[in-house]
């Protein structure tokens, strides 16, 4: 017989077999951020409020954002305007964009995008809507179009970022993400396909911009000539 040979555990005998180890857990990727100032909404009681914004603009209105959203939702704000069932609001439902239209107590108009919300990426989404004709827009592409009666005006209810306020939402349908520029404009800058100047950029179209890029304090500035300042409520700026 042969012995075990003691320099070694187990002497002679077969080693058992390597037990495959799991796998450390993936690392969670944080959402991107803009290359830009931006702010930061929880998705649960956090908002830029503008409290002089009095919607007495002639229509056309076009609002573009650059945003990412954070995580799924049922329903999310980035920009409202609504004075009880008038008004307009352009954010998330569930996996698509989508822009609400109200005015007078009329049933919603809401248009969805045909392209579908990418979690954690920088997007650019745009609307433009007057008493006649309504569209949607993902970075750059028309995602829908639509006849509509309504100018949807806000009236002198404060514009929200990140949430709306109104009969059908008082729950507030908080957004959950960054948001790094807003532009209001006077003119549809998206009229037979143009690509647009950059979303910072000013020009005698411009009702409001807000490039929330001073990073302390409370204030949100409308670099426009209109200067209707913003105030953050619970968002934080990003770092």
């Amino acid at each position: 017989a042969v012995a075990d040979n003691p320099a070694r555990p187990g002497g002679n005998r077969p080693a058992p077999p390597d037990v495959p180890q799991p796998l450390p857990p993936e690392p969670e990727v944080p959402p991107a951020r803009p290359d830009r100032g931006a702010v930061r909404f929880d998705g649960r009681d956090s908002e830029v409020l503008v409290a002089d914004w009095l919607d007495d603009v002639e229509r056309p209105l076009c609002v573009e954002i650059e945003v990412i959203p954070h995580g799924p939702t049922t329903f999310g704000t980035v920009v409202s305007h609504f004075d009880d069932l008038d008004g307009w609001m352009l954010g998330l439902c569930r996996d698509r964009w989508c822009l609400t239209l109200s005015q007078g107590g009329i049933p919603h108009q809401r248009l969805l995008s045909v392209a579908p919300v990418r979690w954690g990426e920088p997007q650019r989404v745009a609307c433009v809507f007057d008493e006649r004709r309504a569209a949607l827009y993902v970075d750059g592409e028309l995602q829908i179009e639509w006849e509509t009666n309504s100018t949807a005006r806000g009236g002198f209810r404060p514009l929200r970022f990140g949430r709306a306020l109104g009969t059908y939402v008082n729950d507030g349908y908080f957004f959950d993400g960054t948001l790094g520029c807003v532009r209001l404009s006077s003119i549809d800058r998206y009229a037979a396909g143009e690509s647009p100047p950059a979303i910072n950029t000013l020009d005698g179209h411009t009702l409001g911009l807000y490039e929330f890029e001073e990073g302390r304090g409370v204030d949100a500035r409308d670099t426009s000539p209109l200067t209707r300042h913003g105030r953050l409520r619970g968002a934080t700026w990003v770092q």
